[in-house]
């Protein structure tokens, strides 16, 4: 479903080609980021109860949880509760993947 003219579709995206590059990511970052503002205040209108950590989780699991394999989503709600408890630390692992933040106990 589309509730977008045709018309109006051609000039938005001509207007989005005149940006620079850098203005198109902070542009979409800014996306991001009112889209998770948003997220956020649905879960905790739903349940007010939750903690932060449990919020995390829930945020992750609503924009990634039909993503991602099932072992690599329950490796990052460890490392969300590992993160929230000072034990981990984020370590560059050089590779361009989705995998190039891994999290890693400190030792």
């Amino acid at each position: 479903m589309r509730d977008t003219s045709d018309a109006f579709a051609t000039m938005y995206k001509e207007r989005l080609a005149q940006l620079s590059s850098e203005e198109q990511v902070k542009r979409g970052l800014r996306m991001f980021d009112f889209a998770r503002t948003l997220a956020r205040s649905g879960i905790l209108h739903e349940e007010p109860h939750l903690t932060d950590v449990e919020v995390e989780k829930k945020l992750f699991l609503r924009f990634y949880g039909r993503e991602l394999p099932q072992a690599q989503i329950e490796r990052v709600l460890r490392g969300i509760d590992e993160r929230r408890l000072g034990r981990t630390r984020i370590i560059d692992t050089g590779t361009p993947d989705a995998s190039t933040a891994q999290l890693a106990r400190e030792q």
